[in-house]
């Protein structure tokens, strides 16, 4: 596995978590695009599809955040 598909798992396992920790998750998100970007790469067609996968999934989730624990 490489360091796109690293990160995309670890990102599937933040979002999809019973509680979501909102820093973690930000920091991950901000990790891919800056290894994207500093690497002047895409994502492929299948990369794309399960970030719109993770992305739908998490949208009809529960929604709960570490925060709200608070």
């Amino acid at each position: 596995m490489d360091k796109v598909e690293d990160l995309i798992a670890e990102m599937e396992a933040v979002f999809l978590a019973p509680f979501v920790d909102e820093d973690r998750a930000a920091k991950i998100v901000a990790d891919l695009y800056q290894y994207l970007s500093a690497n002047d790469l895409d994502l492929t067609t299948a990369q794309n599809e399960r970030l719109d996968n993770l992305q739908s999934e998490f949208r009809s989730g529960a929604g709960l955040f570490k925060s709200d624990l608070h």
